[in-house]
């Protein structure tokens, strides 16, 4: 078998192409000689075999050069390779499309950068030829979001069609900020969201909403004159009391002094009979002397 050595490789990598670029491009110089040893791709006795194994390991690393170590023409190459690739892009392929329909946004993971990854996933499959629409993007985006966006979530996905990724982002931006600022204040993200809501919809007019600040006397927060003022520092001072409970009888209604019990007690230890006469009748919220 002929062989030759080439002091120069083709401007092609095997592993850093798709193999019908790689194919494109071995194909062109091979057609370049003179004879053309394109005829060796696929007739395993041609003349040319051995040179154009040469010209095709030349564009193989180590690995892919171990692998096809055992081929005895170019066409046994060429077949080899080719189906490594396919097998490799499926598995590729598989990967992506898992990977892309399970995307989730990480925690502290800033929205431009979600998006952005959302968008190189959805690129990566279309180039490994799975058709990627803008719609499908913006759906794995959202439904990938981190639940302090619910709100925005449920928004975005009751509208139709779905907005695009590049109309949610400013949105979803600006409610990142306000999660950031409030996140060191008193206020909580569920009050942010619902912040959201008064401005972008679902969440009646901007002003009413459950945490916003409304008019006079609504919601929990508001501090109008019978807002939260009121409603954020317990009871009042008329609050009712609890029941009067006798220190004497331990039933509730009356004080020790008008204890009837006790001063029937008193009138048997002391043979008083006249209950009015019983100096302790007044004498306050006196314990039970012991016997």
């Amino acid at each position: 078998m002929d062989s030759i050595t080439f002091t120069t490789s083709p401007n092609v990598r095997f592993e850093g192409v798709p193999f019908t670029e790689w194919e494109r491009v071995m194909r062109l110089q091979a057609r370049a000689k003179t004879p053309s040893w394109e005829p060796a791709f696929d007739n395993a006795d041609d003349a040319n075999s051995g040179k154009l194994m040469n010209l095709i390991q030349s564009t193989l690393s180590s690995q892919h050069t171990a692998l096809t170590s055992d081929c005895t023409s170019s066409k046994a190459m060429y077949d080899t390779l080719k189906e490594m690739y396919h097998a490799n892009s499926a598995a590729r392929t598989q990967e992506l499309k898992v990977e892309f329909h399970s995307i989730k946004q990480q925690p502290g993971e800033p929205i431009p950068n979600y998006g952005a990854r959302a968008k190189m996933l959805g690129a990566d499959l279309t180039a490994a030829g799975v058709a990627t629409s803008a719609e499908d993007i913006a759906m794995a985006f959202l439904n990938g979001l981190l639940p302090c966006y619910r709100t925005q979530q449920i928004i975005f996905l009751d509208t139709e069609p779905v907005p695009s990724l590049a109309t949610m982002l400013p949105k979803l931006m600006r409610q990142e900020s306000l999660n950031t600022s409030y996140s060191s204040s008193e206020t909580t993200p569920m009050q942010a969201q619902a912040y959201f809501t008064a401005k972008h919809g679902n969440g009646g007019p901007s002003g009413y909403g459950q945490y916003g600040n409304s008019a006079p006397g609504h919601g929990h927060y508001n501090n109008g004159p019978s807002g939260s003022a009121d409603s954020r520092q317990g009871p009042s001072s008329g609050a009712s009391q609890p029941p009067l409970k006798c220190l004497y009888c331990h039933k509730a209604g009356h004080k020790i002094q008008d204890c009837r019990g006790r001063m029937r007690a008193e009138q048997r230890r002391t043979g008083n009979s006249d209950p009015g006469n019983d100096s302790t009748h007044h004498a306050g919220n006196t314990p039970k002397a012991s016997s």
